[in-house]
């Protein structure tokens, strides 16, 4: 690809998904469940870093279900693709999670917290699952995969660990060295719930 030419993906396109009736706010998306772990228990005062919020689609907080995204974006919920699903990934294992390490999103421009996600390792099997699946019909938003799992919504603000880093330092510093170079076991396929 010629590295002048701006990626596109299906953001950047709105109006023409809502003239066609697509509703891009309700995708269907397909998971892979990874083993528990409470992350706020790990970080000193964790609790009081949460941004706690619900805004109709999504809470927020600590998810309570940590999984990888496998896929975003099905024009319908992977529950009612399931049966498809399940025929294109027979006979594919589902992978542990191996973690790079841990960093944040960039903070959007309206948001009032900050992701932070442990970054996992794009395996060739966690990527041949993401392809395979894209053979159903979707919107791409994503047009490069980046895998990783959701450890927790946080607000922004000095630390109250130390002074000179902020919230979002003191919470990927702390994850980083607990899960940098540690594998998550997977669970299974999670279809939406």
């Amino acid at each position: 690809m010629d590295p002048e030419l701006p990626r596109i993906s299906g953001g950047m396109f709105p109006d023409i998904y809502e003239s066609l009736g697509l509703d891009t706010e309700n995708l269907g998306c397909l998971m892979i469940d990874v083993e528990p772990f409470e992350t706020t228990a790990l970080v000193t005062n964790g609790e009081n870093d949460l941004y706690i919020g619900d805004n109709g689609v999504h809470t927020f907080g600590e998810p309570l279900v940590k999984h990888v995204t496998l896929f975003h974006g099905f024009l319908q919920s992977a529950t009612v693709f399931a049966p498809f699903i399940d025929e294109i990934l027979d006979g594919w294992e589902i992978p542990d999670v191996p973690i790079l390490g841990v960093s944040a999103f960039p903070k959007g421009p309206n948001a009032d917290y900050t992701v932070i996600k442990l970054d996992v390792l794009p395996t060739p099997e966690l990527l041949w699952g993401h392809d395979a699946v894209s053979l159903l019909p979707h919107i791409d938003f994503h047009p490069q995969y980046h895998p990783h799992v959701t450890a927790a919504y946080v607000i922004d603000g000095p630390s109250d660990v130390s002074w000179a880093d902020s919230i979002v330092d003191k919470w990927v510093q702390t994850l980083d060295a607990v899960f940098a170079g540690n594998t998550l076991n997977s669970l299974g396929l999670n279809y939406g719930s």
